[in-house]
């Protein structure tokens, strides 16, 4: 209780042991999640889970993002919503691959592929005090790492995906990795699209910014 940092990096140490059973997961997983809320509940971001429905939320005062995993169904963006102004985002149907999509050997693998299997999740906070969630999925030669980073008093996610190989062999062919995907709800308002590309300085396009195609 009187350390509740300590006490989310114990639970994510115990959701890593490989002999675990459904129920014990989802018992540290309702642990972790106690205790990650109870670490950053004084700050303008935050992550929150629900042990029931396997529902992430995570965002700030002027955002909320929502992903559930569901068995034989897979992990979906349910919500991506303007705290502010009380818009959802999410076009319907839209979220079904939105959170991972990787082309493997020609065969296309997404988030609502019905044999991913919740592996676990993570949490970290930075100095910033900008909070990651990890949500780990895995299939027979892989796990995909999937990276949200939340910033305090901002509208501001980062979000990437890390593929593990964790077969002896070489994955064959990852020809694509795409982390995000969706479908936005028609506006009214002309929309702006700001993205920034590459880790190189010297790169002469940093970034760019474009209207969104209506």
């Amino acid at each position: 209780e009187n350390n509740p940092e300590e006490a989310a990096l114990y639970y994510s140490k115990g959701l890593k042991a490989a002999v675990r059973s459904d129920e014990e997961k989802k018992g540290l997983m309702y642990e972790l999640a106690l205790a990650y809320e109870a670490s950053g509940r004084d700050e303008d971001a935050y992550i929150l889970y629900d042990v029931e429905n396997q529902i992430w939320e995570i965002g700030t005062a002027g955002i909320s993002r929502r992903m559930q995993y569901t068995p034989r169904v897979g992990y979906r963006l349910i919500g991506f919503t303007n705290k502010r102004t009380g818009r959802d985002w999410l076009g319907e149907g839209s979220g079904s691959s939105a959170e991972f999509r990787m082309v493997l050997n020609g065969q296309a693998i997404t988030g609502a592929s019905a044999d991913l299997i919740l592996r676990g999740f993570n949490t970290r906070r930075y100095a910033n005090n900008s909070i990651e969630l990890i949500v780990s999925l895995a299939q027979e030669n892989f796990v995909a790492h999937l990276h949200y980073v939340i910033f305090p008093k901002t509208s501001v996610i980062e979000q990437w995906a890390a593929v593990e190989n964790t077969s002896r062999a070489v994955l064959p062919n990852l020809t694509a990795l795409d982390s995000f995907s969706v479908a936005l709800r028609p506006s009214a308002e002309n929309l702006i699209l700001s993205w920034v590309q590459g880790l190189d300085s010297t790169a002469e396009i940093q970034r760019k910014t474009e209207p969104l195609p209506s």
